[in-house]
This record gives structure tokens, sequence and C-alpha cells, in this order.
């Protein structure tokens, strides 16, 4: 189920293109998969041939997003609530009982179609990056923060809420599961970690002399790439660190950051980052979609992927830098640590932009490991995400719940 009205267009966000790309892998493994979305005007040429759709009249989240400028909180909330219901209604109408289980994405959606169906419902936790920082609930003001996360798990629509009333939820790494532990015992029982998964037809490794002289960029750099909306919590000020202590250390030197601010975000921080790299060998690329060969090419004349987070989930980008043949150092996080082994990149502490620039010399010192990783990375992301290996995960979640229903 999605409310984006976005499912199968040319530019989807990330979770509706989870949810269409594994729609589609899902039916490719002999599953009637219909996808139960806002209606929209614009062509779902993305929409695997092989998966249903059903479309509601209500206007997407993603309409209403769009028209939010000026507009307040209260008056977005209740039309949130008004397609949601608006769904619901739609899907009650259409008779749940012909589908064996709902899948659901959005928390808020899937707290009302547990309330309405009668077909065992299995939610997806996308993006509990706030509520699984442990270190939130430790201050005086953070036990208020508890006590509120209780009541709504019991009241509201948190992903909590929604995880006790489901059948089974699936999330993306162990790091939710010890939060949902620490914060919910009794809920424990019903995760199931299944992460996301990469569609390798779309990505491939692009060779990086080839890539380079397509950029016109110099063969002999040693090039990083970063790719991450500009906001705080994606570190980016953690690796311009690193560049000004590696760029006296490093010849040819080279970073590319490609991202910007999202749409209504304060761009403040973007422009600090901006001025502190005034004297640094960066590139700010801006927004670059992923399905560009532009993208493409960046990845492929990088020597390594940097993903500096300071909070995060899985990010998706570490997989396509993987799935392009670009190592990745990571900072070790959430579900960072589970996608990038020894064999095919590094961690760092969170943060430490010293240990970063460590990390990063230390291979720019050893160009052959660089080259064997490149060669394991494809191959990794191949054997553990794509969406092949991930579709066959689910299914078995899905019979599970369907087995445990029949008795």
């Amino acid at each position: 189920m999605s409310n984006s009205g976005g499912v199968g267009v040319g530019h989807m966000g990330p979770i509706t293109r989870v949810v269409t790309q594994l729609s589609g892998y899902l039916a490719a493994q002999g599953h009637d998969v219909t996808i139960a979305d806002a209606f929209n005007q614009r062509a779902r040429d993305r929409l695997p041939s092989n998966v249903n759709l059903v479309e509601s009249a209500n206007r997407s989240a993603s309409d209403i997003f769009a028209n939010f400028a000026g507009r307040s909180l209260s008056g977005l909330r209740r039309e949130l609530q008004n397609s949601e219901n608006q769904i619901v209604a739609f899907l009650k109408e259409s008779d749940f009982s012909q589908y064996d289980l709902v899948h659901i994405h959005e928390p808020r959606l899937a707290a009302k179609i547990c309330k309405a169906s009668h077909v065992p419902c299995v939610f997806s936790c996308h993006t509990p990056n706030e509520w699984i920082a442990l270190e939130r609930y430790d201050s005086s003001r953070g036990k208020l923060r508890l006590l509120l996360l209780k009541l709504h798990e019991y009241i509201g629509h948190s992903d909590l809420a929604v995880m006790r009333r489901c059948a089974t939820t699936v999330v993306l790494g162990s790091h939710v599961t010890s939060a949902v532990e620490q914060l919910s015992p009794s809920v424990t029982p019903k995760l199931h970690i299944v992460p996301n998964g990469m569609d390798m037809r779309e990505w491939r490794r692009l060779d990086q002399h080839v890539a380079r002289g397509e950029l016109h960029e110099n063969q002999c750099s040693f090039r990083l790439v970063t790719i991450a909306r500009l906001m705080p919590d994606k570190g980016i000020d953690v690796l311009l660190k690193a560049v000004r202590i590696l760029n006296d250390k490093i010849k040819n030197l080279h970073v590319d950051v490609i991202g910007d601010v999202p749409a209504q975000a304060d761009t403040a921080y973007r422009d600090s980052l901006r001025r502190e790299s005034a004297s640094l060998p960066v590139d700010w690329h801006g927004f670059i979609s992923n399905q560009s060969r532009d993208y493409q090419q960046l990845l492929a004349a990088a020597d390594l992927g940097v993903v500096p987070s300071l909070r995060d989930n899985q990010p998706t980008v570490v997989l396509e830098m993987l799935a392009c043949g670009i190592p990745v150092v990571g900072s070790n996080l959430s579900g960072i640590p589970s996608m990038v082994s020894r064999q095919v990149g590094r961690l760092f502490p969170p943060g430490d932009h010293q240990a970063l620039a460590d990390v990063i010399y230390e291979l720019h010192q050893q160009p052959g490991e660089i080259a064997d990783m490149r060669d394991r990375s494809r191959d990794h992301v191949e054997s553990h995400f794509s969406w092949d290996a991930i579709a066959a995960k689910y299914s078995r979640v899905f019979e599970q719940v369907l087995n445990s229903r029949r008795h």
C-alpha cells in the first residue's frame, strides 16, 4: 500500500521506489500483487507489468506536501488525515477479504488499516531515526519524551503503536530491534529484519578511467564522493573537517558532493558548508537524479565513497556506491555497519573527523586494497541486497504470518 500517488512514475521518492520494486520482484516470484495508491495523472511508466494497481480518488500525500507552503501545520494534518481516511474507505469498498495480507509502509496509514482490516497487516518501518536514539531519553526532558513515546504507543499512530497492532513488522536492521527491545520489549518478537534492496539492473560498474575522461577530470587525482541532503544529520561538516586535514597530505585530493537542501528547509547549513569549503578541493553539484548517467559517472570516477552520517537508518547511497564498485567509508551507526564490511569498506566513529581522515589516508596508502574492495563491492550487494534476495526474505516473512493465522 502507498498513499504517495507516485508509484511507478518517473521520479519516485525512496520509499515509493521500494514499494514499486519490491512488488515487481514479489510478483516475479509467483505472488499475486496489487498496489493501492492515490490517484495520479502522471504516467506510471515504471510500474512493473506483472503488478496490479488500484487507485483511490483521494489527494496523494505528495500532492498535499507539495502545496504546503504558507499553510498551518494543523491544516496539513487535517488534509493528511482526510486523505488517509479516504484511502481506507476505498479499500473497505474494494473488499479486503480478497487479499491474503496487506503490506503497509507508512505508520499513520498502517494504524488505520490495521483497525479496519480483518486480514493480517505487515508494517515496514522505514524511518525511525529519532525515536530509536536511546540517548534522547537520558535527561530530565528525556524522561518526558519517553513518557510521551509510551503514551503514543497505546493511543497514537507512532511506529511503536503500529508495531503493537500489526501482525508483524519488518525493520531495516538490528539497530531498530535493539532499540525496540529497550523501549518496548513485548513488541520485539513481532519484528523481522529485512533490509531494503537494490535493482541491480539499474546499476553497473563503469570504468573509472573512462568516467574521468568523460567528466574531463584529472586521471591522477584521489577522489572522494558523498551523496546526501545538506542537513546537519548527514555530517557533511565532519567530512569537510577531515578534508582540511587531508588536503596537505594527499596530492590531487578532490571531493564531489551530490545533494542539496530539501524543499522548504533552511539553507543556512548549506551556505555555511560552502563557506567552510571555499579553500578546499570540493565541487558542489547540487541535486542530480540517481537515474542519470552523470550520477553514475561521478560515482565511477571516485576512489572512495564517504557516508559521514550523524543519524541515519539504512542509507541507500551506500548500496548505490557499492553496486557501482565504489568502496565505502561510513559512520559506524544504525544500518551502515550491516552494509559495509571490511571486505568492501571501512567504518569510523560518528562525528570523529580525525578518525575519518585517518581511515581515508590509510586507504590512500593502500591502492591495492582499494582495488580489491572495488572488485568485491558489487558481488557483495548482489549476494546480500539485490531485490531477488530481499524479495525472498519478504516471502518467508509473509508465509510465516499466514501460517500463524492458519493455526
